[in-house]
């Protein structure tokens, strides 16, 4: 899995490395904070950089703000991925079934 890049909906998450400084700019908004674990609500492109949602973080919607940031979102660069898609771990076993060799499948 490439993170970023392959961020999805529902995915556990865990803050690695917010900015504690945007907290005094933004004293209205809820925060993440480094070290806890989140849930991925919304994942999207905004000038070209993946910004999530956090089902644990809802903040109130600013209507005057462009649509992709009427609610604060969170760069991808702040968290790192606790799990891999279930999907990923089905896909490595059909190859190594196929290919009939001793690959190790990831937990």
């Amino acid at each position: 899995m490439a993170w970023p890049r392959d961020a999805y909906v529902g995915q556990k998450v865990v803050c690695v490395d917010y900015p504690q400084k945007y907290q005094a700019s933004f004293p209205n908004l809820k925060h993440p904070q480094n070290g806890e674990i989140y849930t991925v609500r919304e994942v999207f492109l905004f000038r070209e950089h993946i910004f999530i949602r956090l089902h644990e973080i809802k903040n109130e919607k600013n209507e005057s703000a462009s649509f992709e940031l009427n609610e604060a979102a969170w760069f991808t660069d702040w968290f790192r991925p606790l799990e891999t898609r279930r999907t990923e771990k089905t896909v490595s076993e059909i190859i190594r079934r196929a290919l009939d060799v001793n690959v190790a499948v990831p937990a």
